[in-house]
């Protein structure tokens, strides 16, 4: 269970540690559609995880496509960093963890330049069993939000 009395790095701690495994994904991307499917958190050595997703991804007008995404998580202790799947390993952003309120959510936030667009990310960390990651984009190209929604799957 994430205690809400922890410091913030304890907590970042004890999040990364309930990542591994698998979760339900649904997300909403405003201007295209939903995708729901299947994310996995697998750890490579104690300060990493690979992040996979699969599902389908269906839009407004009802087309429909298969959808997959990698990642690479890494904790230092006090942060969580996320990278793009590629060699070198870049950076897509990091998030530090802080509690809302005694009882509330943690969140965190960050963000990370494409070219001439902004994306702006949000963590919200109500249990160790969901979370949720929105990513607002606004640029001259790009304009639209991802609402992605975690729910653990028991084991």
């Amino acid at each position: 269970m994430l205690n809400h009395t922890s410091t913030t790095d304890n907590f970042v701690t004890q999040f990364f540690s309930v990542l591994p495994g698998d979760w339900q994904l649904r997300r909403d991307v405003s201007n295209f559609g939903t995708f729901e499917g299947m994310a996995r958190f697998t750890p490579s050595n104690p300060s990493t995880l690979r992040y996979s997703e699969k599902g389908i991804l269906t839009g407004h007008v009802g087309q429909q496509f298969h959808a997959y995404k990698e990642y690479v998580y890494t904790c230092d202790g006090t942060s969580i960093f996320v990278y793009f799947d590629e060699t070198p390993l870049r950076l897509f952003h990091s998030i530090t963890l802080l509690p809302t309120s005694a009882d509330g959510p943690w969140q965190g936030a960050a963000s990370h330049l494409c070219g001439q667009d902004v994306y702006l990310t949000y963590y919200t960390i109500t249990s160790p069993h969901a979370f949720t990651i929105q990513h607002h984009v606004r640029g001259p190209k790009k304009s639209f939000q991802i609402v992605s929604e975690y729910v653990k799957v028991a084991m």
